[in-house]
C-alpha cells in the first residue's frame, strides 16, 4: 500500500531529468566566477545582486534562482518556467551538481516548509528567500536611491516583520 505512490514519483523524477538535459545540452558551461542559473525570467533582474552576494562566500559557485514553496507530500517543488514545468528542488540540485562538477550549488528559492534537500555541497534556505540580498538593500538605502532604479521600495521593516527570511549567503545551510 505504501509503495503505490513510489512509481509516480520515480517517473516524475525521470521526466524532470530528461527535461533538464534537453534544456541545457546546448549551453556552454562557464569556467570562472559565480554562474547564475535563472529558472524563472521574472527573477532575472535580481540575478546580478545574488551573484555578487554568493561570491562573498563561494567565489566559484552556481546560484540557482527560482520560485519555490509548493509542497506535494514531502516534496519541495519549485517553479522553473524556463523548463516549462514545476520540478522538485532535489531534481534541479542534482542536475546542477552534475552539470557543474566540483562547484558549490546555492539554491535561491523559498522553502517555507523548512524541508531538507539532503544533498551534500548544495546550500539552501530553511525558509523564504528575499529577492534582493540584504547587502544590496543596505547599499541602496545608504545611497538614498530607489532599489535597482526599478520602482521597488526597499522593505524597511524586513528584519522586524520577517526575521526567519533569508537575505544573505551566510544564512544558507548544506548537508
Amino acid at each position: 500500500m505504501r509503495f503505490r505512490y513510489l512509481f509516480p514519483l520515480v517517473l516524475f523524477g525521470a521526466i524532470a531529468a530528461l527535461s533538464l538535459m534537453a534544456f541545457h545540452s546546448s549551453r556552454p558551461v562557464p569556467r570562472h566566477g559565480v554562474v547564475m542559473e535563472v529558472l524563472d525570467p521574472s527573477l532575472a533582474r535580481f540575478a546580478p545582486l545574488w551573484q555578487k552576494e554568493i561570491a562573498r562566500r563561494f567565489p566559484y559557485a552556481v546560484g540557482v534562482l527560482c520560485h519555490g514553496g509548493n509542497f506535494v507530500g514531502d516534496q519541495w517543488i519549485v517553479s522553473a518556467t524556463s523548463y516549462g514545468r514545476n520540478l522538485t528542488a532535489q531534481d534541479i540540485a542534482n542536475y546542477e551538481k552534475a552539470r557543474y562538477p566540483g562547484r558549490v550549488i546555492v539554491m535561491l528559492c523559498c522553502n517555507p516548509g523548512h524541508l531538507d534537500l539532503g544533498i551534500s555541497g548544495v546550500y539552501f534556505a530553511t525558509d523564504s528567500v528575499w529577492c534582493v540580498p540584504d547587502r544590496a538593500l543596505a547599499e541602496n538605502l545608504e545611497a538614498g536611491d530607489r532599489l535597482l532604479d526599478s520602482g521597488l521600495e526597499p522593505p524597511l521593516n524586513r528584519w522586524d516583520e520577517n526575521p526567519g527570511v533569508v537575505g544573505n549567503v551566510y544564512e544558507m545551510i548544506s548537508d
